[in-house]
């Protein structure tokens, strides 16, 4: 359930600003494959847009996309050619499939689309758009105008440093030439221009106003966004939020330079793998969210973010827990009367007995479900989860011949007593109940026991409970593989 205290305490936070029109933001760097965590923040703002929606008709959620921002590294899964990219702009380094515009767009419009899913429609702001158009003049004078202040502030703000900050990084250079963020050094000079040398040989003079050349440095940038927005509310990370960070810079910033009071701000934690790996977009740890979206339903997706409170710090997975994500959300969905829904380990399990063919899947069970569209979708999840991502213990194949392996007699005998009894077992616990009595009747523990049917119908010494595919199975061909092994 959404955790609505704290939704209530930063709205009304927001309503003492009394404004005809608020705007919450957050925004998104396109390093490379977008993970599930990039909604952390997306979720949070749009929880407050929602709110403010509720009491002002005049609400607006805006997403920065930093595709302006410096290639810094080639992603595990592109070719090593990319690194003749690296120091250019993200929005000019190809796509590296070449069926988009370019490397921002082949990763970002995947990511658009399941946020659309989850009913998250941000007004989009390219900041390659905002720069090469000269959006950020007016911010870029008053930054210049104010250098030697701003440079005092993160000084003396900023906590353990070692490094004194001086005005020459308030701005990134792109070189005229080569296009890339490579410069060896510059010069400020006092009406605004910047001497420069790259690293590509290029000497050159550039005016901070200079569209598509000149971008500012993040401390500066982040107000200068708050400025020209009039943003009200924005999550932020903890790494942004520690003592004498960049955030603390920032806020100082907008209110001394631009003499603005800072927008309302949530502290958000980190989503995690469920091992407990930090998700990377440039590294090999992360789900994609588009992945995220195919085993997971949008529904279940956000439940799993919004009912978390901002602070709290959370994995997410697409293993054994995806059966207790579905399970649970599948009883709120039958209590508020929506219908019944087919159960998402259980659908696992049928797929696989039936060889992937959804028609023969549901036409024993579909009459028990109001909703078959809803049940169509969910096979096609569960089909991609077996196929993709399930693990060994969840993954089966039923044989298709009668097994000839040697069994000794004892394993025979077993086979043998639970063959007499298999017409009455008509429920799982029946099953389940007959082998535990039958390991007792042989003075051996079911552990023992189990292996052997697993191994005659899966040809496997583990896998999904095992009741849960003898009760599923036709049951002569049960009885065709069991009595196999007696012959």
């Amino acid at each position: 359930m959404v955790n609505y205290l704290w939704i209530d305490k930063i709205t009304d936070k927001i309503l003492e600003r009394n404004k005809e029109n608020y705007i919450c933001s957050s925004g998104i760097s396109v390093s490379g494959v977008l993970h599930v965590g990039k909604l952390r923040d997306i979720f949070i703002s749009d929880l407050i847009y929602k709110s403010l929606k509720n009491h002002s008709n005049q609400a607006k959620l805006i997403y920065f996309v930093d595709d302006f921002d410096r290639f810094n590294k080639v992603p595990k899964n592109l070719s090593d050619s990319f690194q003749q990219f690296i120091g250019l702009p993200y929005y000019k380094v190809p796509d590296p499939c070449g069926n988009h515009k370019n490397f921002v767009d082949h990763f970002f419009k995947g990511f658009l689309k399941s946020l659309n899913l989850l009913q998250i429609n941000p007004s989009l702001i390219s900041q390659a758009d905002r720069y090469n158009k000269g959006d950020y003049d007016l911010e870029l004078e008053t930054i210049f105008e104010n250098k030697d202040e701003i440079c005092e502030i993160v000084n003396k703000t900023r906590k353990n440093s070692k490094i004194k900050f001086d005005i020459s990084r308030l701005f990134h250079i792109y070189c005229r030439k080569c296009n890339k963020e490579d410069i060896l050094s510059k010069e400020l000079f006092f009406n605004g221009d910047i001497g420069y040398k790259c690293k590509c040989g290029n000497r050159d003079i550039i005016n901070i106003k200079e569209k598509g050349l000149v971008k500012l440095a993040w401390i500066v940038d982040w107000p200068s966004r708050w400025n020209k927005d009039e943003v009200d509310f924005e999550p932020i990370g903890p790494d942004h939020a520690s003592p004498g960070g960049s955030y603390d810079i920032a806020k100082e910033i907008f209110l001394r330079i631009f003499n603005k009071k800072n927008p309302v701000v949530q502290q958000y934690g980190f989503v995690k793998l469920k091992n407990g790996k930090k998700m990377s977009s440039s590294g090999s740890s992360n789900i994609s969210l588009e992945n995220f979206l195919e085993i997971y339903e949008p529904d279940i997706v956000r439940k799993i973010f919004n009912s978390k409170l901002p602070k709290q710090f959370f994995g997410v997975g697409i293993g054994e827990e995806v059966f207790t994500l579905y399970d649970a959300f599948d009883k709120e969905y039958t209590e508020r009367g929506l219908g019944k829904v087919p159960s998402f380990k259980e659908l696992s399990i049928l797929l696989q007995i039936h060889q992937m063919d959804n028609e023969k899947t549901w036409s024993p069970i579909n009459k028990d479900f109001v909703n078959i569209e809803k049940l169509n979708e969910r096979l096609r999840r569960v089909k991609n989860w077996v196929e993709n991502y399930a693990t060994n213990k969840h993954r089966f194949l039923l044989k298709d011949h009668i097994e000839t392996s040697f069994y000794n007699e004892n394993d025979k005998s077993i086979i043998q007593d639970f063959l007499i009894d298999i017409d009455s077992l008509k429920t799982e616990i029946e099953i389940e109940n007959k082998i535990y009595h039958i390991a007792k009747a042989h003075s051996t523990s079911p552990k023992d026991v189990f292996p052997i049917f697993y191994k005659l119908l899966i040809g496997k010494t583990e896998g999904p409970r095992l009741a849960r595919i003898i009760i599923n199975c036709d049951k002569e061909k049960v009885r065709k593989l069991l009595s196999g092994v007696l012959k």
